[in-house]
């Protein structure tokens, strides 16, 4: 009885892996090297529907012609690769990179984030490595669209949305702007609770203040993202001349 409904199951299924000779397959576990590992054996057709509705959104989604990088190292790049990484270290503000497995999508992303990185002053920050300063970069583009540090942060939401009422001045938080640029900050400023230096200070006085350790955190992110804004325009200043 299982067998029948496995059987009847399968049927209905679309074979991921199907058998033919001229795929190249990996020796760990014969699949084919464009199908992941874990990945499952079969799906259906309306989960592959979805899935080219997706890719046909993002393609539609690029008004503009792509911007590569011309700056990417490519001396450790096949030519699929390079391409790949100029992409992602370009001014385009949504790049999918599809490839099989071992194909060297974490050496093209390396030497995506060395290029967005490079020449830049973000890693002098405290906590913002190469990874987030790439996240930073990547996530705001042309820091001169932003007219003030205010405008930065209204934009990466670490800038608190006032909620007044009558004679009551209230702030609450702003669960909008850009989470993943959010993100990038709140990890800067939680490294940075870990070591002596001026955010720990920050935060310290903001604790004696009264503050509980959220709102602590959070307003260390705001001035985080004045420092951070600070460092862009000045980068920008710098390769200007």
């Amino acid at each position: 009885m299982l067998h029948e409904v496995t059987d009847t199951v399968l049927a209905e299924c679309v074979d991921l892996d199907p058998d033919d000779s001229s795929t190249r397959r990996r020796g760990s576990d014969g699949r084919s090297v464009w199908i992941e590992p874990s990945a499952r054996h079969h799906t259906s057709s309306g989960v592959l529907a979805q899935e080219e509705h997706i890719i046909c959104w993002a393609m539609d989604a690029q008004l503009e012609p792509p911007a590569p990088s011309t700056g990417v190292n490519t001396g450790r790049l096949d030519v699929m690769q390079a391409e790949a990484a100029a992409a992602v270290a370009g001014s385009d503000r949504l790049v999918l990179v599809v490839g099989p497995a071992g194909a060297g999508k974490t050496t093209m992303l390396a030497a995506a984030v060395d290029d967005l990185t490079a020449g830049t002053s973000l890693v002098e920050i405290r906590g913002v490595g190469v990874v987030v300063a790439a996240m930073i970069i990547g996530q705001t583009g042309d820091i001169s669209r932003f007219a003030s540090a205010g405008h930065f942060a209204s934009y990466n939401a670490t800038a608190p949305i006032e909620a007044s009422s009558g004679q009551n001045t209230r702030h609450r938080l702003n669960q909008r702007g850009n989470r993943q640029l959010n993100w990038a900050i709140h990890t800067a400023a939680v490294t940075q609770l870990r070591y002596p230096c001026q955010g720990r200070e920050y935060y310290d006085r903001k604790r004696a203040e009264g503050k509980d350790t959220k709102e602590a955190i959070r307003a260390l992110k705001r001035q985080l993202s004045n420092v951070i804004y600070r460092t862009m325009v000045a980068d920008a200043r710098r390769l200007e001349q």
